[in-house]
């Protein structure tokens, strides 16, 4: 199995709209719809400069769009069970389930 770092999922929620499971603190698991497409994401708030970070980088956690809740959110690395990745296909959208060796993955 392939293990997943930081910067993969980073780069798939660039890309992609991701559906992560993980485990919150208080023990519950949650699916989260999630991006950081730069077109789905909220406009900049007007005193707010491009490209400036507004919340320091954390290796450990990623602060991602959640598409249903429409607001921010973040998750732990080391807290996630699963990813499915939504890709366009023909108009239609078409999940593919991708395994790989996150810490939690029971599976």
């Amino acid at each position: 199995m392939m293990a997943v770092t930081y910067d993969d999922i980073k780069l798939w929620l660039s890309t992609e709209t991701l559906k992560v499971k993980f485990m919150k603190k208080d023990g519950t698991v949650r699916d989260m719809l999630c991006t950081l497409r730069p077109d789905l994401l909220p406009p900049l708030a007007p005193n707010t400069l491009a490209g400036e970070p507004t919340i320091k980088s954390n290796p450990e956690s990623i602060a991602v769009w959640d598409l249903e809740q429409k607001g921010w959110r973040s998750f732990r690395i080391d807290s996630i069970l699963g990813v499915e990745v939504r890709l366009p296909k023909d108009d239609e959208w078409t999940i593919y389930k991708r395994h790989y060796d996150f810490p939690g993955y029971a599976g």
